[in-house]
């Protein structure tokens, strides 16, 4: 419902409670949950084996930039306290700008942020079929779909590529 514009960021952190509440059949303050759910998923940050070392050797030849339709506080925190963070020279956080994927114009935003145009030097890098590789697509630059899980692309969505792996995605780029 996000992706879709269906609801906001601010109903949703307190919706998606509720509607669990809801379906669990009990009562608890959907509010409170919230926040303690988000100061608990701020602290959290895990990395997909061998990201570290892959976000290093792209930063010596990439300029790196971080869109997520995360929330501001999680992100930030999230983000700021993870040991990649400093290889990014950006993060686009769609709670802060008001635009979230796959609106191209968040994409627009980052690239606008790093001072880069050119499109065709452009890899947007995302696990999410409906966010991450259609809002690529709908801002006209290449995708890959990061796909550690082997899913089945059952969305009417073509990503430029597709990987399984940090070597299948260190291949593409630095083939190019």
């Amino acid at each position: 419902e996000f992706e879709e514009g269906l609801i906001t960021q601010a109903k949703l952190k307190i919706e998606r409670f509720e509607r669990l509440a809801t379906r669990l059949g009990v009562t608890f303050d959907a509010q409170a949950f919230s926040t303690s759910y988000m100061k608990h998923l701020a602290d959290a940050s895990f990395l997909y084996e061998g990201a570290l070392e892959f976000i290093d050797s792209l930063s010596k030849v990439c300029t790196l930039s971080i869109i997520t339709n995360g929330l501001t506080d999680v992100q930030t925190k999230r983000i700021g306290q993870s040991i990649i963070a400093p290889y990014f020279k950006d993060i686009v956080i769609s709670e802060t700008v008001k635009v979230s994927k796959p609106n191209p114009k968040i994409f627009e935003l980052a690239l606008n942020n790093i001072n880069h145009q050119d499109k065709t030097t452009v890899l947007m890098v995302g696990d999410s079929l409906t966010s991450d590789i259609q809002g690529g697509i709908n801002f006209g630059i290449d995708t890959c779909w990061y796909n550690s899980d082997r899913l089945a692309n059952t969305k009417n969505i073509s990503p430029t590529y597709e990987v399984a792996n940090f070597e299948q995605l260190k291949a593409i780029i630095f083939a190019e």
